[in-house]
Protein backbone atom coordinates (compact mmCIF):
# COMPACT_ATOMS: atom_id res chain seq x y z
CA UNK A 1 0.00 0.00 0.00
CA UNK A 2 1.13 3.50 -1.14
CA UNK A 3 0.53 6.20 1.50
CA UNK A 4 1.34 9.96 0.34
CA UNK A 5 3.22 11.31 3.16
CA UNK A 6 4.52 14.19 1.80
CA UNK A 7 2.58 17.47 1.57
CA UNK A 8 3.96 21.35 2.03
CA UNK A 9 6.44 21.76 4.98
CA UNK A 10 5.73 23.94 7.75
CA UNK A 11 9.24 26.28 6.40
CA UNK A 12 7.84 26.56 2.76
CA UNK A 13 6.98 30.07 1.55
CA UNK A 14 3.13 29.61 1.98
CA UNK A 15 1.15 31.83 4.10
CA UNK A 16 0.06 30.19 7.86
CA UNK A 17 -3.21 29.91 6.60
CA UNK A 18 -2.56 27.86 3.37
CA UNK A 19 -0.80 25.38 5.43
CA UNK A 20 -3.42 25.15 7.86
CA UNK A 21 -6.11 24.91 5.12
CA UNK A 22 -3.82 21.56 4.37
CA UNK A 23 -4.10 20.02 7.86
CA UNK A 24 -7.86 21.28 8.27
CA UNK A 25 -8.97 19.74 4.76
CA UNK A 26 -7.60 16.46 5.20
CA UNK A 27 -8.92 15.82 8.71
CA UNK A 28 -12.42 16.86 7.52
CA UNK A 29 -11.91 14.42 4.32
CA UNK A 30 -10.96 11.53 7.00
CA UNK A 31 -14.12 11.88 9.07
CA UNK A 32 -16.36 12.52 5.64
CA UNK A 33 -14.47 9.17 4.22
CA UNK A 34 -13.75 7.16 7.27
CA UNK A 35 -17.33 5.39 8.08
CA UNK A 36 -15.72 2.95 11.26
CA UNK A 37 -14.33 4.91 13.88
CA UNK A 38 -11.55 2.79 14.53
CA UNK A 39 -10.55 3.57 10.98
CA UNK A 40 -11.33 7.44 11.81
CA UNK A 41 -8.81 7.06 14.72
CA UNK A 42 -6.24 5.39 12.47
CA UNK A 43 -5.99 7.57 9.67
CA UNK A 44 -6.24 10.73 12.39
CA UNK A 45 -2.92 9.17 13.70
CA UNK A 46 -1.42 8.74 10.34
CA UNK A 47 -2.07 12.55 9.62
CA UNK A 48 -0.59 13.70 12.74
CA UNK A 49 2.54 11.45 12.28
CA UNK A 50 2.62 13.02 8.63
CA UNK A 51 2.24 16.78 9.40
CA UNK A 52 4.65 16.27 12.25
CA UNK A 53 7.18 14.56 9.49
CA UNK A 54 6.91 17.78 7.14
CA UNK A 55 7.40 20.27 9.72
CA UNK A 56 4.01 21.22 11.86
CA UNK A 57 3.94 22.28 15.00
CA UNK A 58 2.77 19.50 17.22
CA UNK A 59 0.63 21.53 19.57
CA UNK A 60 -0.85 22.91 16.18
CA UNK A 61 -2.04 19.36 14.49
CA UNK A 62 -3.07 18.62 17.98
CA UNK A 63 -5.37 21.38 18.25
CA UNK A 64 -6.57 20.96 14.59
CA UNK A 65 -7.39 17.45 15.32
CA UNK A 66 -9.13 17.88 18.73
CA UNK A 67 -11.10 21.19 17.18
CA UNK A 68 -12.11 18.78 14.58
CA UNK A 69 -14.10 16.39 16.11
CA UNK A 70 -16.85 19.06 17.33
CA UNK A 71 -17.03 21.07 13.92
CA UNK A 72 -17.39 17.79 12.04
CA UNK A 73 -20.31 16.06 14.36
CA UNK A 74 -21.95 19.25 13.42
CA UNK A 75 -21.71 18.92 10.10
CA UNK A 76 -23.13 15.35 10.15
CA UNK A 77 -26.19 16.43 11.94
CA UNK A 78 -26.27 19.25 9.60
CA UNK A 79 -26.20 16.64 6.57
CA UNK A 80 -28.74 14.34 8.04
CA UNK A 81 -31.10 16.88 8.94
CA UNK A 82 -30.62 18.25 5.69
CA UNK A 83 -31.41 14.95 3.69
CA UNK A 84 -34.22 14.17 6.23
CA UNK A 85 -35.88 17.76 4.89
CA UNK A 86 -34.90 17.00 1.61
CA UNK A 87 -36.96 13.05 1.71
CA UNK A 88 -39.85 14.80 3.41
CA UNK A 89 -40.42 17.90 0.63
CA UNK A 90 -39.91 15.03 -2.11
CA UNK A 91 -43.35 13.67 -0.54
CA UNK A 92 -44.99 16.63 -0.70
CA UNK A 93 -44.14 17.16 -4.31
CA UNK A 94 -45.77 13.95 -5.37
CA UNK A 95 -49.23 13.43 -6.19
CA UNK A 96 -51.36 10.52 -7.24
CA UNK A 97 -52.52 10.60 -10.65
CA UNK A 98 -56.56 9.28 -11.05
CA UNK A 99 -57.43 7.94 -14.49
CA UNK A 100 -61.33 8.16 -15.11
CA UNK A 101 -63.24 8.13 -17.71
CA UNK A 102 -65.37 10.77 -19.22
CA UNK A 103 -68.88 10.64 -18.00
CA UNK A 104 -71.08 13.84 -18.70
CA UNK A 105 -72.35 15.18 -15.45
CA UNK A 106 -70.27 13.33 -12.68
CA UNK A 107 -66.71 13.91 -13.98
CA UNK A 108 -67.37 17.58 -13.74
CA UNK A 109 -68.55 16.93 -9.88
CA UNK A 110 -65.47 14.48 -8.86
CA UNK A 111 -63.11 17.41 -10.29
CA UNK A 112 -64.49 19.97 -8.25
CA UNK A 113 -64.67 17.33 -5.39
CA UNK A 114 -60.58 16.60 -5.34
Amino acid sequence: MFTVSRYLNWRSNNSKNCLLGIIKELVHQAHYFCDLKEYLLDELGLLKDVFIMNGYPLKLVMRTIEDSWKTETKKTVMREMQQSFDEEEQKEEYFEVLHAPYIHGFTEQLQKKL
